[in-house]
């Protein structure tokens, strides 16, 4: 079910990268950043919309998870720790996503952008366990963002609190790399 989430996310985070790019190309980011506003408000209020979307997919796809027959292994407030780690991974990939938009010449470039993130899916455990990965892929598959996220919401969902600090520190440090180059680009936009 976490792999599941993982790749939701991503799916919307594609979306996201579009509209972004269209918003740019059509004239609506420009009228924006004509109003005397700061830069980070607009790509708060962008994150907090497309925040939106992602929680409803994620509320949508554990539910469908939960009708054919997913349950937690924890109890309920493990389920929800592992429900907000899930929101808080959508917050952060919203934020990757608005910059790919941002960088992109139009919505068609910012879709083939958004693809690197299916790669970072396929090559973490998202799927199938990184220790089964060739010996070279390994520690790349381990340590890249959604390696820890898929592992700790699965740990969460089991009644553990394991790999939960690596999962909010690679959130942390997505954050404060791509909330910068967000505004920074709204800017030069």
């Amino acid at each position: 079910m976490p792999g599941f989430v993982a790749t939701i996310v991503l799916f919307t985070g594609g979306g996201i990268a579009v509209a972004v790019a269209e918003d740019r190309a059509g004239g609506f980011t420009g009228r924006l950043l004509s109003l005397p506003v700061p830069r980070l408000s607009i790509v708060a209020g962008r994150a907090a919309a497309d925040f939106t979307t992602n929680a409803w997919s994620i509320l949508v796809t554990a539910a469908f998870g939960f009708l054919f027959g997913f349950r937690l292994g924890g109890s309920i407030a493990d389920g929800l720790a592992a429900f907000g780690l899930c929101l808080a991974y959508g917050l952060v990939f919203t934020v990757v996503f608005m910059v790919l938009g941002l960088i992109a010449p139009n919505g068609q470039a910012a879709q083939g952008m958004s693809m690197i993130a299916f790669v970072f899916a396929f090559i973490s455990s998202t799927y199938v366990p990184a220790d089964t990965m060739p010996g070279w892929l390994q520690p790349f598959a381990k340590y890249q963002p959604i390696t820890p996220m898929v592992d700790a919401v699965r740990s969460l969902i089991a009644g553990s609190s394991n790999e939960v600090g690596l999962a909010l520190a690679w959130s942390a440090l997505l954050l404060v790399i791509f909330t910068p180059l967000a505004v920074l680009r709204y800017r030069r936009a």
